[in-house]
């Protein structure tokens, strides 16, 4: 039986120093992670995100400190009520647009084109288009050798953004 216990306080007292090693196995990583990248987070506010998304969105900024690198990447968080994710293109925000936002008109459309303005890289372009097309809204963000570069917008009969697709080629 004290061979048993004894089995038992050498496994314990394993995992528990096992424990303690991990931890500062992982403090050790969290330094060096630091000495070598820094991350910035900047919350993106507008009155135009506020009309029409249900989400928080933040600016993301990774530089890289080693080997005098100094090359950075820049990201975009999405917040809802079911976490955080990284936004890729627009099509990820369509659930949280508000219930109440209708793409039905000038105000709606050049506030959804600050939406997207804010939260993907626009190129400079002073070549910014809004086009209707009954169900269809058009956003030209660029225009790059001739080519109408942006997002096309499908609503369904109400002004409710159903489908939105990011184009190179967008032909008026």
């Amino acid at each position: 039986m004290k061979l048993k216990t004894f089995v038992f306080a050498l496994v314990l007292l394993s995992f528990m120093g096992n424990a303690s090693a991990q931890e500062k196995e992982n403090k050790d990583l969290d330094a060096f992670v630091k000495s070598q990248v820094e991350i910035d987070v900047d919350q993106i506010k507008s009155s135009a995100l506020e009309k029409v998304l249900n989400a928080s969105f933040f600016k993301v900024k990774r530089t890289k400190l080693y080997e005098n690198n100094g090359g950075f990447t820049e990201t975009v968080l999405m917040k809802t009520g079911n976490g955080m994710q990284e936004l890729y293109e627009p099509k990820e925000f369509i659930p949280s647009i508000k219930k109440d936002f209708k793409l039905d008109g000038d105000k709606a459309s050049e506030d959804f084109q600050k939406v997207l303005n804010l939260l993907f890289d626009v190129m400079g372009s002073s070549k910014q288009e809004i086009v209707e097309q009954d169900n269809r809204w058009i956003f030209v963000q660029n225009e790059w050798f001739g080519e109408k570069q942006g997002y096309v917008v499908i609503t369904d009969g109400e002004g409710m953004i159903i489908e939105i697709e990011k184009s190179d080629n967008i032909e008026l």
